[in-house]
């Protein structure tokens, strides 16, 4: 029950912001939603300060403030009103309807995925879910030495999330909601910022489809990556930007800071993606001269940067710079800046949604592709816009959450938008939003190298975009042709909805039949026996403080599982031989008083010994790629 209290106190939130303010239910839950975000920030900073992330504290926490505002709620001259969601469906036709009971069906059936499936994605098992068992052991936040530098630089506000309702609830059960209240969210933002383009309710309906059928959101709504997150806080921020223009206040400043704070907390292409929107909302401001507003904007980037002060302070202790870069970490950003650079980038990072289950049409995409970098000068592999290793292909559909891509959406935007650009008159507002998306498109292309797994960081745009595609295909004169799109929508979204490639739902080794455990190998099932009698071993060595050797992108989420499943009372793992930045902090919760009982290396070479400190450790076991070392005497 006490796992539930987060969510009673954003209830709460929203009855008091429904109650004081006038946003409409759906401005209202988003502001709920921010507040709710920068609030769980800071009971994270606060409880990490004193050492106090533990199950108790977690919950008193939790409790006080969600009494408080009860207290609020009930107190006053005015009747305590339970929201009223006034969706006017008699209005609507059967199939806006038909429409509004599949985007209900999709969150159930991708809310029961994440249920049922634990996280397995590979980021989650190398760093995203490592962390938090980190920050749950050492009840802070704060920095510790590990030979995974991403598990302390990376933005964190996701993994703060799961952490809260890990406490409480003991287990990873939760951990994949985030990010599918991300994208349950992000169907009530988009349809907002539908409307606020002036869209119908049937245009704001088509919009919520647009979102809730693309590919990407569709695999990652049931994972614990981080790019559903990011783009929820982005329609957020968008969406108070957009309101900032007509009607400032304190609580629309607030909602416009916390969700910028939020969005570059959860993921760094926030910087990029909120850059255009913010100079639109700054420069409108200036040509009007309302000096006002500019203030406001300024408050706001005050919010956003006291959102992420803890995080910016931690990096910049550790690494010399608030964002994270550094030693360690890997080459992100492009090294030349020229027009076939960028043009290289464009085409390739376009070419990641052209995909199709045909290998001579993927062959032939590809030699257009190449001959077009021929005729611009520049290889389509070149090292100084290209992630280290990688080359440019173009392959067949993936139902997987790191390379899936969206061509049908991509289709649909290539066609709509030149369209509309044609058409008389245009709405000037729409076209600021969509030069800002196209502007966010290439800065994100100018910035980042190209990697095989961009489609992935794509999502916030794919989710912007959604609003367009809403109101653009609700003008299409020709009800039947309009519905028609919106049917392939939700028609070619089933292979990702019921075949997810790393949690299916119809596959013979579903997420029905197929073991907890197994599951978080599913991606890397060469590890899953090597892992088990490993931390079998251990078990019988009745060893619970492991020293973990292992590279930059090596699993060490399963050994927290398997450990905590085999071993009765408290494990304690800690990385030892750090060679990063991060091997000066030692504290009184890490290593420096820790003596581990056994070491488990995992894809480094066996050798006959392991020095650490003045203590001998012989190897004593391995099945590639784990080895295992216990002390000499």
């Amino acid at each position: 029950m006490l796992t539930l209290l987060p969510l009673l106190c954003f209830f709460a939130i929203f009855l008091v912001l429904r109650r004081f303010q006038r946003l409409g239910w759906r401005g209202s839950f988003l502001l709920a939603v921010v507040f709710w975000g920068f609030l769980l920030t800071g009971l994270t900073e606060l409880l990490s300060f004193f050492k106090g992330l533990d199950f108790w504290p977690v919950a008193w926490a939790w409790g006080m403030i969600t009494l408080l505002l009860g207290f609020i709620l009930v107190s006053g001259s005015q009747k305590l009103r339970l929201p009223h969601f006034n969706l006017q469906l008699n209005l609507l036709s059967r199939f806006e309807r038909s429409l509004l009971v599949y985007l209900f069906l999709m969150a159930v059936v991708i809310g029961m995925t994440a249920w049922v499936a634990p996280p397995n994605t590979w980021d989650s098992m190398t760093y995203h879910m490592s962390r938090v068992m980190h920050w749950i052991q050492n009840k802070s936040v704060d920095a510790y030495p590990t030979n995974i530098l991403r598990q302390l630089v990376q933005n964190p506000w996701n993994e703060y999330a799961i952490m809260h309702f890990q406490i409480l609830a003991g287990s990873d059960r939760f951990a994949n909601f985030i990010q599918w209240s991300s994208m349950f969210g992000s169907l009530v933002g988009v349809s907002l910022l539908a409307k606020e383009l002036k869209a119908t309710p049937r245009g704001q309906i088509f919009a919520a489809v647009a979102c809730a059928t693309i590919p990407m959101g569709i695999l990652q709504g049931s994972s614990t990556q981080t790019d559903y997150g990011g783009a929820f806080w982005l329609v957020c921020m968008v969406y108070f930007a957009m309101l900032l223009r007509k009607k400032a206040n304190l609580l629309v400043v607030l909602g416009l800071g916390g969700a910028l704070g939020l969005c570059i907390l959860t993921k760094a292409t926030g910087y990029v993606f909120a850059f255009p929107f913010l100079a639109w909302l700054g420069l409108t401001s200036i040509m009007r001269r309302d000096v006002k507003q500019v203030l406001w904007i300024g408050l706001s980037l005050m919010v956003a940067l006291t959102v992420n002060f803890g995080h910016f302070a931690r990096n910049y202790d550790l690494m010399g710079n608030p964002l994270g870069f550094g030693q360690g970490n890997p080459a992100y950003t492009n090294e030349v800046f020229t027009v076939p650079a960028l043009t290289s980038n464009l085409i390739r990072n376009v070419g990641l949604h052209l995909k199709t289950s045909f290998d001579p049409v993927n062959t032939d995409l590809e030699k257009v592709i190449y001959r077009v970098h021929q005729f611009i000068g520049i290889s389509p592999n070149d090292v100084r816009t290209t992630w280290a290793g990688e080359e440019f292909h173009v392959l067949e559909i993936s139902l997987f959450e790191d390379t899936a891509s969206n061509p049908i959406h991509l289709f649909l935007i290539a066609m709509m938008l030149p369209i509309y650009c044609f058409q008389r008159p245009r709405d000037p507002e729409v076209v600021r939003y969509i030069l800002c998306l196209l502007l966010a498109f290439v800065l994100f292309c100018l910035i980042l190298k190209w990697q095989p797994w961009n489609s992935r960081l794509h999502l916030p745009l794919f989710v912007l975009f959604a609003p367009l595609l809403g109101l653009l295909l609700s003008r299409i004169q020709n009800g039947w042709i309009a519905n028609s799109f919106v049917m392939l929508l939700v028609l070619a979204a089933l292979p990702w909805v019921l075949r997810n490639g790393s949690r299916p739902l119809l596959e013979k080794n579903n997420i029905f039949t197929t073991s907890r455990i197994e599951q978080y190998f599913i991606n890397r099932p060469n590890l899953s026996e090597p892992y088990s009698q490993s931390t079998q071993i251990l078990s019988e060595l009745h060893c619970s403080d492991v020293g973990l050797m292992m590279g930059e992108d090596d699993w060490e989420y399963p050994l927290w599982i398997l450990l905590n499943e085999k071993t009765t009372g408290t494990i304690r793992l800690e990385h030892i031989q750090v060679n990063n930045n991060s091997r000066r902090e030692v504290t009184d919760n890490q290593p420096g008083t820790f003596t581990p009982c056994a070491i488990l290396s995992v894809n480094i070479q066996a050798q006959p010994g392991v020095l650490i400190g003045d203590k001998i450790y012989l190897h004593r076991w391995s099945a590639a790629p784990v080895s295992i070392y216990t002390p000499e005497n």
